[in-house]
């Protein structure tokens, strides 16, 4: 275990289905560019289904929660209605050695 020094804060992005996965499936191919484009910036450090599959969990690194939700909104997604995000912020206190140079 190592203490983390960098105080940039990690979020958890938690997504539900509104009205279920078939909803947001026109939106899926887009939505997976989305993610992928925040991957290559380096802002989202794992990202995957739920279990049971009621949506998906994206953890990311961001210097505020305003630079979190603006990246939220691009998600097409919340665009077109498809799932609530619930956006949980906080400062790593301790973590697996290795996670703090991410």
């Amino acid at each position: 275990m190592s203490v983390m020094r960098d105080k940039q804060n990690l979020f958890i992005l938690d997504l539900e289905y509104k009205e279920g996965r078939e909803a947001a499936m026109p939106y899926m191919q887009d939505h997976l560019a989305f993610v992928q484009r925040y991957f290559d910036a380096g802002i989202f450090l794992t990202s995957g289904p739920k279990e049971p599959l009621t949506c998906g969990v994206i953890v990311a690194k961001a210097e505020s929660h305003e630079t979190i939700e603006a990246i939220v909104e691009e998600d097409p997604f919340q665009m077109n209605g498809c799932v609530v995000y619930t956006v949980t912020e906080f400062t790593p206190s301790r973590s697996v050695p290795g996670l703090s140079q991410l």
